[in-house]
């Protein structure tokens, strides 16, 4: 018995325990309390269907997806939200951004996956799905606040993991441990990514977000735009999000809007657990300025891209063909 009925439950057996003499207003007070119970169960239960009308998509009662602002910090806990439908807008050259969240109050989601569609609109113009880039968030524990927020220490959304490695194509699946026998000797050894974009798991009572990334060329024909970003529930249902954009008729100006310092590289090939000088920490450092300039943010030349001096005064970079 659920905590709703159980007032009306007592109600009903003190009505079914008075006593008449001849024993018709204990029968009238047992079908008023059978009534009662009844009516409470049917205002309960069309409660609940509102309550999952109201909701964001999802294939059952334990999922839940929903559509955020970018600049919207959504903890791991905190409440569902109710858009389930992406709305955003930029003029051409300019990167618009979106979040859309994923949680489980049921059972562990393993191997969720998502991908997005062209854009289209009502007079054959498209942005293909290539301009638009689709990451899973990280957290992060902030154990102590900027002196100015007003937001306590916790898990805060920060690292972007993109769901497709930039190099290759292929998805970027986590940590899995192989198997190899050769020559009646078995041997072990670990591949993949230590955070996954794609086929990530969604614990339950967790939210999980995905950001997107819209680029819109340069030449691009104003209107409004039409797509969708589906996400997979492992071997399971597909769930649909609209997506909604309208391309303004300007675009901004070329270069840079101000001029910014954002130190340098130096330091990143170590987080990342590589030799500097290596092909891979040229690579990484690469698309870290690569993320900046996409952005509209000068970034900082690679210490392996910066000119070399010879001994006659001349100069040259090694790493440049």
């Amino acid at each position: 018995m659920g905590p709703w009925l159980a007032p009306i439950h007592a109600a009903g057996s003190a009505y079914a325990k008075m006593t008449s003499p001849l024993g018709l207003h204990t029968m009238i007070d047992r079908s008023t309390a059978r009534q009662a119970g009844l009516l409470a169960i049917l205002v309960l239960t069309s409660w609940m269907f509102k309550t999952l009308e109201s909701g964001a998509a999802r294939p059952d009662q334990g999922v839940r997806v929903w559509v955020e602002h970018s600049l919207t910090r959504v903890q791991p806990t905190s409440k569902a939200g109710s858009k389930n439908v992406v709305e955003i807008a930029a003029a051409r050259k300019e990167v618009e951004s979106f979040q859309v969240v994923v949680s489980s109050a049921g059972q562990k989601l393993d191997g969720v996956t998502a991908s997005v569609s062209d854009l289209n609109d009502s007079s054959g113009h498209r942005i293909s799905s290539n301009q638009i880039q689709l990451y899973r968030q990280e957290y992060v524990y902030v154990r102590n606040p900027s002196p100015y927020s007003a937001e306590p220490p916790g898990w805060w959304p920060d690292p972007l993991v993109p769901l497709v490695n930039p190099y290759d194509g292929k998805p970027v699946l986590g940590i899995r441990l192989n198997r190899e026998e050769q020559d009646g000797r078995v041997s072990y050894t670990l591949s993949g990514a230590r955070f996954p974009g794609s086929g990530f798991t969604v614990w339950p009572g967790r939210n999980q977000h995905l950001w997107g990334d819209v680029s819109v060329p340069a030449d691009q024909f104003p209107g409004a735009y039409r797509g969708s970003v589906s996400i997979r529930l492992g071997e399971g249902e597909m769930i649909e999000i609209p997506v909604k954009l309208t391309v303004w008729d300007f675009g901004l100006p070329d270069g840079l809007p101000l001029i910014t310092q954002f130190g340098s590289l130096d330091g990143v090939s170590a987080q990342h657990g590589v030799l500097d000088g290596s092909l891979q920490s040229i690579q990484i450092q690469e698309r870290y300025a690569a993320a900046l300039e996409a952005h509209r943010i000068a970034a900082p030349i690679p210490s392996e891209l910066l000119p070399q001096i010879r001994p006659n005064g001349s100069h040259y970079c090694p790493n440049v063909s």
